[in-house]
């Protein structure tokens, strides 16, 4: 079933390192970018690159459109919070806003760019991956001795921390540039959203404060002896 969405939209996605940004009208990228850096100074110039880029002001937007995760928390939360702080502009508080979930729009950008399935995963906490199968929208959290017992068949984005896919595995350049017509083709990709989300796979874990752990070791007594 194809999807549609208001046009012109802004594409905004923070999910890896590679923060990318675009406007999108007519069946083409009136501007597209991908740049590295730091998430709080890059995601509001990128949208404002695009903007100026494409010839358009905030108010001639008719969508915002964005990656929910999972991938980079950090750039994720920013995206949010920067399309929050514009949806709360008069002028542009009743702009619809979009979302879809990285693992899947890369696999389905992979299946419309090579007519191929594959499982895709990414970094998630240290030493773990969080991996969307071939098929369906179920998530799980695995070792990367378990990715890398999986070969060719997963694709790995690649994260700051983990910048590299285990050995035997595939690393997917995660580009968005094929976005809109994964869009066109996949059933269920995009959904209208309420607010813009950061979506984890998994509850994020506290640790509280143990002064026993954060104790330093106190210095023995000059000229003890033991």
């Amino acid at each position: 079933m194809k999807q549609t969405i208001p046009e012109p939209a802004l594409f905004l996605d923070a999910s890896t390192p590679n923060i990318q940004a675009g406007v999108f009208c007519e069946g083409r990228w009136l501007s597209l970018r991908k740049e590295q850096g730091d998430a709080i100074s890059l995601v509001p110039e990128l949208m404002r690159q695009v903007l100026d880029e494409s010839g358009l002001e905030v108010a001639n937007l008719k969508a915002l459109v964005h990656c929910e995760g999972p991938g980079s928390l950090l750039g994720l939360r920013i995206a949010a919070m920067c399309l929050e702080t514009w949806r709360a502009i008069p002028r542009t508080e009743k702009l619809p806003l979009y979302a879809y979930r990285s693992l899947e729009a890369a696999r389905a950008m992979h299946a419309a760019n090579t007519g191929k399935d594959g499982a895709f995963a990414t970094a998630f906490r240290k030493g773990s991956y969080c991996l969307l199968g071939q098929t369906g929208t179920e998530y799980s959290i695995i070792d990367e001795a378990t990715l890398a017992s999986l070969g060719e068949s997963a694709h790995v984005i690649a994260q700051r921390h983990c910048p590299r896919a285990p050995e035997g595995c595939m690393e997917y350049v995660y580009d968005m540039a094929s976005l809109p017509l994964a869009i066109a083709r996949t059933e269920g990709l995009l959904r209208l959203a309420h607010a813009a989300e950061v979506f984890s796979p998994s509850p994020s874990e506290y640790k509280l404060w143990d002064g026993e752990r954060h104790r330093a070791a106190t210095p023995s007594p000059r000229g003890s002896q033991g």
